[in-house]
This record gives C-alpha cells, sequence and structure tokens, in this order.
C-alpha cells in the first residue's frame, strides 16, 4: 500500500500521464531488452540498448571463457557447455514471436540464441543496439528525464545522453551469491561458484561438492559426475532429489563447517574430503550503474522500492524487467513491458 500511494503521488507531481515521451534508454540487450526494445521502436519512440558485450542474448551466450574478458569485465554469461533449457520451448516464446523450427521441447543455449537472432531481425532491432557500450552512470534530472553516461569501450571514450524513460534490463544471473563456510580457509582444494563451470573435463577423477539444488545445482551434479570419481550433492530439501543421478552421486545435508584438516564435516555427522567446491547458489542484484539519487536499494537480495517489482516508485519512468525468478522469465518479461 504504501509504494503506492508513493507512487501515484510522484506521477501527480510529474504529470508522466500526460508528458510525450520521445526517448528511451535500454540497459542490456538481452531477453528483456530485445522485447523493450521492440515494444518501444513500435511505439516510435527514439529508443538505444546498450550491451557490454559484442552480442544480443545475456547469459544465453556460450563462452568457454570464465574471468574478465578483454577489457578487464566480468564475463556475463553463466552458461555450461551441455546445458539444455529446463522449461519447454513452448513456454519461452514472446506472445507475438514463438519458437518454430525445433523439434525437441528443451533445447539447448545455441537453439535460443538462434530464436534471438531471428527475433532480432524479424522486428528489425539490431540499428538500436550499441555493442560494447558499458553503462556507468545513470542519474535522475530536473523535469523528469535521465542523465545516462555510457563507455564506448571499443574507443575508451564516454557520453552522457539524456533520456525520458529507462529500462534496466541487465539481468541476475551474473554476479557470484557466494556463502560463506565456517572454516573456509582450511579447505585445501579449489572453489568455485557455477557462473564458472563450463564443462565437466577438468574434473576427471575428482572429489567434487556440490552445494545447492537449484537448476545449476540439479544439472551440473549429473554433467560432472560423468568424468568426476565421486560427487556429493549438498542441499536442504526436506527429501532426496529423484533425479536418476549415476551411482558415484551421493546427497548430502549442508555443510556444517571445514574442519583444520580440510575436510567437509556435514550436519548428519558425516566428515568426507573433497577436490573441489562448486557453489550453487545463486546470484546477487547488481546496479552498479546507478546513482545514489535513483534511490534503489538492494536489501537481502530484494530491490527495493518498486511498485509491482517494475517502477520505481520515486522516478516512475524507470523500469525494472525481470526481477521475479521463481517464473517464466520471457511471457513475464514481455507482459511487464508491455
Amino acid at each position: 500500500m504504501r509504494s503506492c500511494l508513493i507512487l501515484f503521488q510522484k506521477l501527480s507531481q510529474c504529470n508522466i500521464t500526460n508528458r510525450i515521451m520521445t526517448k528511451v534508454a535500454v540497459i542490456g540487450a538481452g531477453i528483456a531488452g530485445l522485447a523493450a526494445c521492440k515494444y518501444s521502436k513500435q511505439a516510435k519512440l527514439e529508443v538505444d540498448v546498450f550491451e557490454q558485450t559484442n552480442n544480443i542474448g545475456g547469459t544465453w551466450v556460450y563462452t568457454d571463457k570464465i574471468g574478465t574478458d578483454k577489457y578487464g569485465l566480468q564475463i556475463h554469461s553463466s552458461m555450461y557447455r551441455n546445458l539444455h533449457t529446463n522449461l519447454p520451448k513452448e513456454t519461452m516464446g514472446y506472445h507475438d514471436y514463438k519458437y518454430s523450427g525445433f523439434e525437441r521441447s528443451y533445447i539447448t543455449p545455441s537453439e535460443v540464441m538462434e530464436f534471438l537472432e531471428n527475433y532480432v531481425e524479424h522486428f528489425g532491432l539490431r540499428d538500436h543496439i550499441k555493442f560494447e557500450h558499458l553503462v556507468t552512470k545513470v542519474e535522475p534530472l530536473p523535469g523528469d528525464k535521465w542523465s545516462v553516461t555510457v563507455l564506448d569501450l571499443k574507443k575508451d571514450e564516454s557520453f552522457t545522453r539524456i533520456y525520458d524513460a529507462i529500462f534496466i534490463c541487465n539481468g541476475h544471473y551474473s554476479t557470484p551469491n557466494v556463502p560463506k563456510l565456517q572454516g573456509s580457509e582450511y579447505f585445501k582444494g579449489k572453489v568455485m561458484h557455477s557462473h564458472d563451470y563450463r564443462y565437466p573435463e577438468p574434473f576427471k577423477d575428482q572429489k567434487v561438492l556440490i552445494i545447492g539444488a537449484g537448476p545449476s545445482g540439479v544439472d551440473i551434479t549429473r554433467d560432472v559426475s560423468t568424468t568426476a570419481e565421486f560427487v556429493g550433492f549438498s542441499h536442504h530439501l526436506p527429501s532426496k532429489i529423484l533425479n536418476a543421478y549415476d551411482e558415484n552421486v551421493t546427497q548430502l545435508p549442508d555443510v556444517a563447517q571445514i574442519l583444520d584438516d580440510g575436510k567437509v564435516h556435514f550436519y548428519d555427522g558425516q566428515v568426507l574430503e573433497f577436490d573441489t567446491i562448486i557453489f550453487c547458489t545463486g546470484y546477487k542484484y547488481v546496479y552498479p550503474f546507478l546513482s545514489p539519487e535513483c534511490q534503489i536499494k538492494v536489501e537481502d537480495n530484494h530491490v527495493t522500492e518498486l511498485y509491482k517489482h517494475i517502477i520505481n516508485i520515486n522516478y516512475p519512468t524507470m523500469y525494472f524487467i525481470g526481477i521475479p525468478f521463481t517464473t517464466i522469465i520471457v511471457p513475464l518479461a514481455d507482459i511487464q513491458i508491455h
């Protein structure tokens, strides 16, 4: 209720319902950003999409690389080589553009990318996308406008443009959430997050501990078990996951601590030794380009204060797309933007 009241007060102050918008900025050329571009173009708005990589697709772009790119920026994608979608393609299309030509329901990242490339070409979006352009600062201006500062990575030059509205579509599957384990300093092996997992070969004959039972944890447990000697799958679900895992996979409770000899102590009393720990523990919402004046906070990984998880209640021409994560993201983003 509070967010509704604040939003309506701001709407009456800025008179947004009667104001003509002409220029829109979109941050990110993934699933949400492409839809924002399409709808803005159809509304005959001048739209610029700023994408820090050299490709559309956001997290769906597969690359073997991990760490940082040639500009020193964190690799955005979290795709692994053997991934298939955990939703059928029949639920992953936009309302006015569906998947066609793929026989299987559960498809690969390259097939998702083919679909998105076709979407861009069908609606003529490519000319609106500024590739290798990193948004470094967004701040509100008097008159209900936005100052957007962008670094052209190729030229290493910054510029600032003014917009009437802005869509925040930078995604939330690129900044790892890595919980602190008691005694983690004693672990003698490798510790990594699923963001940097690509394929199972580096884990041949290893003892690998997977922590977390989200989609990535379930998938990577199966994938890494094809080469690892032993895989411990640690989670706190009330019952065991019924997937058909190989015999070298054992489901375990949460980790209690890392002992001073480097072994892992679990809450059921078991003590096991591992070569690698892979955290499949989700991602953080981060908006490093938003100035404090935007009045957006991330508290306990919740983005506030937004109306319906979309509209900045203090500045109603700033829109966050795709924040809910337990959902079917493509139709959600489509509806939010529409």
